[in-house]
């Protein structure tokens, strides 16, 4: 049982419709992808624990290594007041081996600071 092949004929008005349609629908889906992107690096990646956080990273804050009271107390200053077992699950999360920040101890103490 083999595969019939047909051959289809457009007309030049047929075509241009076609890739008039598929390029309006590029734009509708890139759009989106564009828009996200954008809202990602703009006033939406600050929203919560987490974006304090990332806001007072991208202030380099954690270019020294910081503690968990100094942590909260920057991000109160910065209008984000949380309890201190959120700010450190949070902190915890962003510390991982994926995450922008690094977690170690020093002096007994946990502190983080800025991955290179």
């Amino acid at each position: 049982m083999g595969l019939r092949r047909t051959q289809i004929t457009m007309t030049d008005k047929e075509f241009a419709a076609v890739l008039q349609r598929l390029d309006k629908l590029e734009k509708a889906v890139f759009a989106k992808e564009t828009k996200a992107m954008a809202s990602a690096k703009g006033s939406d990646a600050y929203t919560g624990l987490v974006g304090g956080i990332r806001l007072i990273i991208d202030k380099g804050f954690f270019d020294e290594d910081r503690g968990l009271s100094e942590i909260r107390t920057e991000l109160a200053g910065n209008g984000y007041r949380y309890s201190v077992q959120a700010v450190h699950t949070a902190i915890s999360r962003l510390s991982k081996a994926s995450g922008p920040l690094v977690a170690f101890k020093e002096n007994g103490k946990k502190t983080y600071a800025k991955r290179k």
